[in-house]
């Protein structure tokens, strides 16, 4: 069954040292950004060159027929795509290509926002969104994500304005962009999401040894973790995210003394731990992170997820503590424990050890609502009907207290007018559910004949 899935939550990053990424705000920072090279093509006077006018022309065409939304969706890439050739060709420091190019990146700033206005073309956003996903792919702009993005020429600067405005555009549509259960087993974006992953550990690298960024590094850097983050949200592509070796660092991550990683990327434990969450609703990603994905040094399925239950003991009093941050990583470890408590092979790696079932019974029966839900995500659940789920996947519900609490989370309100319970998690179970579903139906019109 093919699944279109709704947007959990947008970009909800709570560093405040990092911009916000969107086309609404975007174009206003371009323009900053593009004064000084604009002020220096405006001493060229030589003439644009025909292709670039011409270009300008289109893109201007564009910009005025907003109303149109087919139209907007069906020639706003392509003509990006003819840029992108042209300016590979353009020699800038002989005309006033420059400048014209400079004038076409407000133009593609406003045609991009109006794209993403749109909102009773599902289908062909979602066919636009992979096509702007085959033009972040090319060579001229994944050359900003490689090596040479802190050569400064005239061509690879203009590349990387262009570069902002595609992922800030592909960031927002990732929220609402209808994706299939087929699009979970693609690869065809790995090479993409690799260069982009590395573009970032080199940027953060740059950053914490030399803080020699430019203006336009940082905000592609900040664009790239900004898209990661909204593309995240969508639980069924999450696995894109297991080919571009992300997974090994998050790990590194975990292993840390101090909760950071000491590599490239510095990171506090909670943000891997967000990222694990999502992952490990996926079953297929969940077992290759325990089963396959590397460490160094190399740990096995057991030691994988005893660091996951280390961590949870290190902080499961996190809400006596007060501390929010302590609390989203107590949460997020329980959410993570929770969905590897549903798999059978991994049954006997929690329950043999009895400290943490300990706590985790403490807290399931706890009956103060302490753990308060706006520090997790909305992916995730809180840390009371996640230690009830755990104890509910090992069947360790003994006692009628336990157990009127744990029917309480798992099933909804019986007086509401539709009753709620979890059936399974995992996208390949769709039919089987539906039988379930069907059968408790007709149990249930059989009893209210009766009546």
């Amino acid at each position: 069954m093919d699944e279109t899935e709704e947007n959990e939550s947008s970009w909800n990053n709570t560093d405040d040292d990092n911009d916000e990424v969107g086309m609404e705000n975007i174009n206003e920072l371009l323009q900053g950004l593009m004064n000084e090279m604009s002020s220096e093509a405006n001493e060229q006077t030589a003439e644009s060159s025909i292709i670039f006018e011409h270009l300008s022309s289109k893109f201007k065409q564009l910009h005025d027929d907003h109303d149109n939304p087919e139209n907007l969706i069906h020639h706003t890439l392509p003509l990006c795509d003819e840029l992108i050739d042209s300016i590979e060709e353009a020699n800038f420091t002989e005309t006033s290509d420059l400048q014209t190019c400079l004038e076409i990146m407000p133009l593609i700033g406003t045609i991009f926002e109006n794209i993403t206005s749109i909102k009773d073309e599902k289908f062909l956003i979602r066919e636009f969104f992979f096509e702007l996903l085959n033009l972040l792919s090319k060579p001229q702009i994944c050359s900003c994500f490689n090596d040479n993005q802190h050569t400064k020429t005239p061509n690879i600067e203009v590349y990387k304005y262009l570069t902002i405005l595609l992922l800030a555009l592909a960031t927002d549509l990732a929220g609402t962009v209808p994706f299939i259960q087929d699009d979970s087993v693609t690869r065809n974006y790995s090479n993409l999401l690799s260069a982009m992953y590395q573009r970032v550990k080199r940027d953060l690298q740059l950053g914490n040894h030399t803080k020699q960024q430019t203006a336009l590094d940082d905000k592609i850097t900040n664009c790239i973790l900004s898209f990661f983050w909204n593309l995240s949200d969508r639980t069924i592509i999450v696995p894109w995210f297991l080919d571009i070796d992300l997974t090994k660092t998050m790990l590194e991550c975990l292993k840390s003394e101090n909760y950071r990683h000491q590599g490239t990327l510095h990171l506090h434990v909670s943000e891997p731990l967000a990222v694990f969450t999502k992952l490990f609703t996926d079953d297929h990603s969940l077992k290759y992170v325990l089963n396959d994905a590397e460490t160094n040094p190399k740990l096995d399925v057991s030691l994988k997820i005893n660091l996951f239950i280390d961590l949870f003991m290190k902080f499961r009093d996190a809400f006596e503590e007060k501390n929010q941050l302590e609390q989203f990583t107590c949460t997020a470890l329980l959410n993570i424990l929770w969905s590897i408590s549903f798999q059978d092979e991994y049954e006997m790696n929690l329950k043999k050890n009895q400290d943490f079932m300990k706590a985790i019974r403490n807290i399931a029966s706890y009956s103060s609502e302490n753990s308060i839900e706006h520090y997790a995500l909305r992916s995730m659940e809180s840390v009371k009907k996640s230690a009830n789920g755990i104890l509910d996947n090992l069947y360790e519900i003994h006692d009628s207290k336990t157990n009127d609490i744990a029917d309480q989370l798992l099933v909804s309100d019986t007086s509401n007018e539709k009753p709620m319970i979890m059936i399974s998690y995992a996208h390949a179970n769709n039919q089987f559910c539906d039988k379930i579903l069907a059968e408790i139906e007709k149990k249930r019109r059989s009893i209210s004949n009766l009546d």
